[in-house]
């Protein structure tokens, strides 16, 4: 909950707004000049966004609420995609930042609160992580929205309790789990404080926050020992969750360290809010600024390289129609945005015996075994760059029958089992999806 004192004046929500768009601005500038983002969850979200754009379904069984919003921005602003999904992150990114210091101070900010958020925003552990943590990130900002003014005094205050909890935990179920709890705790502790405060005489008092704190404790418990137990996540669900939390709390962490730490020491040290500072802090978000924009890319040309051997082998007639490819998702939600070309990520015990696979780690000794290893008309396998090879399942089937355990064919084993497979949680994603019309 917010606590701020009476006798000082509110924030100015006109200036909030103004600094929220000129951030955002200045984030797809920085984006725009910076290049297309070379990620695989960046690549995703691109996929499914030309996927609902032209079939009017998601292609990958994930959290429904982002690529909603995501597909309505498009509609809205009729921008290209990437020119779409630039700007859609910027705009989370401004707005997340900016949620974070309202709720540490609601009363009015000074020109150094907001140059505070600038210089986060450009720094190295926040100026990409929208591109890997983005449905993270909406999960909190809805949050944030809740918490910013938590009251629970009629029916609406209730609606919106509901509203936004169900929108945060169809953001990103790791982030609701970790930034619902935080919540649930807070807001728990300040309403029993709030209750002991008060004198009473004639009755004994009802501790209904701590009640419901307990009950959430319980009930989330018992959805972690289910979730692991069932393998509501895959098969190494326990593994999953704890990384997943461990991961979100480590990037996000930081952020409200720094903007907490920033606000504490701007509302007791009245000399930070000076132009002299204002100035260091508008120095810095520039030497920042440019040392992420010269940050090395992430090198993808093998994926380029990947998709036009692909390209060329179905223009030659080598790869039909009717013969599926199934790959890792970072090739297949490639293949998809560039190429409008389908690669399956999962179920690959359906593969049939004319389909094929993307394998990646091999090398010229593999290529040599597998020449060797079966006899046929037809190619088996064809190269699609110095380390990666396109398998034809009937090899795959032949190699994995042999008695003896070659590299070849462990290579194979690791090839098969970095494909996805579609789990429960998958399967609520999907239900979730239809709701919103997905």
């Amino acid at each position: 909950m917010l606590l701020y004192k009476e006798n000082e004046p509110p924030i100015n929500y006109m200036g909030f707004l103004l600094s929220l768009v000129i951030l955002s601005i200045s984030l797809f500038l920085f984006y725009s000049f910076k290049g297309e983002p070379k990620n695989q969850d960046s690549f995703l979200r691109l996929a499914n966004l030309k996927s609902l754009s032209e079939s009017g379904h998601l292609r990958t069984h994930s959290e429904p609420f982002l690529p909603f919003l995501i597909y309505t921005w498009k509609k809205i602003s009729t921008l290209s995609y990437m020119n779409a999904y630039q700007t859609f992150i910027s705009f989370l990114l401004s707005l997340f930042l900016h949620m974070v210091m309202l709720n540490y101070r609601k009363n009015e900010w000074g020109l150094n609160h907001y140059f505070i958020i600038y210089l986060v925003a450009f720094a190295p552990f926040s100026i990409y992580l929208p591109f890997e943590y983005l449905e993270e990130m909406l999960c909190l900002v809805v949050i944030l929205l809740l918490q910013v003014d938590f009251k629970m005094e009629n029916v609406g205050d209730l609606f919106k309790l509901i509203s936004l909890t169900f929108l945060a935990f169809v953001s990103n179920l790791m982030m609701f789990l970790l930034g619902y709890t935080l919540f649930v705790i807070l807001n728990s502790v300040f309403f029993m404080n709030k209750q002991k405060a008060k004198p009473t005489v004639f009755y004994k008092k009802k501790n209904v926050a701590g009640q419901l704190l307990l009950i959430y404790m319980i009930t989330l418990i018992v959805f972690l020992v289910i979730a692991t137990w069932f393998k509501f996540f895959g098969a190494d669900s326990f593994k999953y969750i704890i990384s997943g939390l461990w991961n979100t709390l480590y990037r996000f962490f930081p952020i409200f360290v720094v903007l907490k730490i920033s606000e504490y020491l701007l509302r007791k040290e009245k000399e930070l809010n000076t132009l002299g500072t204002t100035a260091i802090v508008f120095l810095l978000i520039v030497v920042s600024g440019y040392f992420m924009y010269n940050a090395k890319n992430d090198d993808i040309d093998y994926l380029e390289k990947q998709k036009n051997e692909l390209i060329s082998l179905k223009a030659r007639g080598k790869i039909l129609p009717s013969q599926a490819i199934y790959g890792y998702p970072l090739i297949s939600d490639y293949m998809y945005y560039y190429a409008g070309e389908t690669v399956l990520t999962a179920e690959v015990s359906k593969m049939k015996r004319d389909d094929f696979l993307i394998a990646r780690g091999m090398v010229v000794s593999d290529k040599q075994i597998l020449e060797k290893s079966m006899k046929s008309i037809k190619p088996l396998f064809y190269p699609l760059d110095k380390d990666t090879l396109l398998i034809g399942k009937e090899l795959i089937d032949y190699i994995m029958l042999e008695k003896s355990n070659t590299e070849t064919k462990t290579k194979l084993f690791e090839t098969l089992a970095k494909i996805p497979s579609i789990t429960p949680y998958n399967r609520m994603n999907r239900s979730f999806s239809v709701l919103f019309g997905l």
